[in-house]
């Protein structure tokens, strides 16, 4: 590979001691400390120091670390650096008497051939009445790893916990509540599903989102590991409406939602349960139905909907009830506290299939993860 350096001329006036240059190359590989009558001896990775036989001089090379991607411009930098050091010191250290007096002057090419680089040079050496030109070449043998440095390995990844909740080989419950969030209901089921280790699914509607103890409450679903599911933005029958309809109604519940969490729902339970081809094609979201429904809307009765549940419910079941009704609350509670007794892991929706293996597609219904 041949890489083009970047042309540059170097003057320097009244700088002693650089006779030692002409026509003798520089290695600077820490393999190689002696060559052609110079020592090379490196103190750090990138630090050399070089001491001409013949003259005496110490030079200090010192080389930039590597933080530019194109290697001509790397070379190019530590030629230049590098004739500034020996430049530098020869300025510090000047010569007694009628010693000559040389300016060194870099020629017009330079190219980096592997991992040596050769420029030439004149020096004009001024004496008492006359003026002597001499020619000469000077190389720089770069180490490959400051050329080429190995990548930095990619750090090992750090170990995941290993999830052990939910526990594939426990019987699990998804709860879900429509119509929420009430600041007061709501707060009461995470108040119990706190208390007994559990999480639920809370299927939101759009006109309910809009008040800060109500965004309270979403916010703490989120925050204790509970799921905030799309129950569109006023409750339509997205099964009679047109399709702008239908995405207006469910992307201004994501977009709300995620406004006021961080966090998108990925579950749509259309009202009703209505759905038809249509939904599914344009919805973009899987459907979230149920495999118990308590009638809590209608019975309003917290026995009933306890016993309802109680009767029915299996390994898998998705059970339906509503977070807006009082009555519901007091039968939420005690599920959740006989439920949690009866060995069942009460889980999101998202969490039971993800504990069955399956993945959910957008536009199918889901009614349970039964074994």
């Amino acid at each position: 590979m041949v890489v083009t350096l970047l042309v540059f001329a170097l003057a320097v006036g009244s700088v002693v001691g650089l006779r030692f240059l002409h026509s003798n190359a520089l290695a600077l590989e820490p393999e190689q400390p002696q060559q052609d009558g110079r020592m090379v001896e490196q103190l750090d990775g990138t630090l050399y120091r070089y001491i001409d036989e013949q003259s005496g001089y110490l030079i200090n090379l010192s080389y930039p670390v590597l933080g530019v991607e194109e290697v001509d411009s790397v070379i190019s930098r530590r030629v230049f650096d590098t004739i500034n050091s020996f430049v530098s010191y020869a300025a510090e250290n000047p010569p007694k008497g009628d010693q000559t007096r040389p300016v060194l002057t870099l020629s017009h090419s330079m190219h980096e051939d592997d991992y040596v680089v050769y420029f030439d040079f004149t020096t004009q050496l001024t004496r008492t009445g006359s003026t002597d030109i001499e020619e000469g070449h000077f190389t720089l043998v770069f180490p490959p790893s400051l050329v080429h440095p190995e990548p930095e390995p990619e750090p090992e990844p750090e170990p995941q916990p290993e999830k052990t909740w939910p526990d594939p080989s426990k019987p699990m419950v998804a709860l879900t509540f429509d119509d929420g969030p009430n600041a007061t209901y709501t707060a009461a089921i995470l108040d119990a599903l706190k208390e007994y280790g559990g999480h639920a699914t809370f299927f939101v509607v759009g006109t309910r989102l809009g008040g800060e103890k109500n965004q309270a409450v979403l916010r703490r679903i989120v925050d204790e590991g509970s799921e905030i599911g799309n129950h569109t933005q006023s409750h339509k029958n997205l099964a009679k409406s047109s399709v702008d309809t239908i995405r207006d109604q469910i992307q201004y519940v994501n977009d709300r939602v995620t406004e006021i969490t961080g966090v998108t729902p990925t579950w749509l339970r259309p009202p009703y349960g209505a759905k038809n081809s249509q939904l599914s094609q344009v919805a973009g979201m899987p459907f979230a139905m149920w495999s118990i429904d308590t009638l809590d809307w209608k019975t309003k009765d917290a026995d009933k909907t306890y016993s309802t549940t109680m009767n029915s419910v299996k390994d898998g079941s998705i059970v339906l009830m509503h977070d807006i009704h009082k009555t519901t609350i007091p039968a939420a509670v005690k599920l959740i506290r006989d439920l949690n007794a009866k060995g069942y892991q009460l889980v999101t929706v998202s969490e039971l299939y993800e504990a069955r293996g399956i993945d959910p597609v957008d536009g199918k219904s889901y009614f349970s993860a039964y074994k």
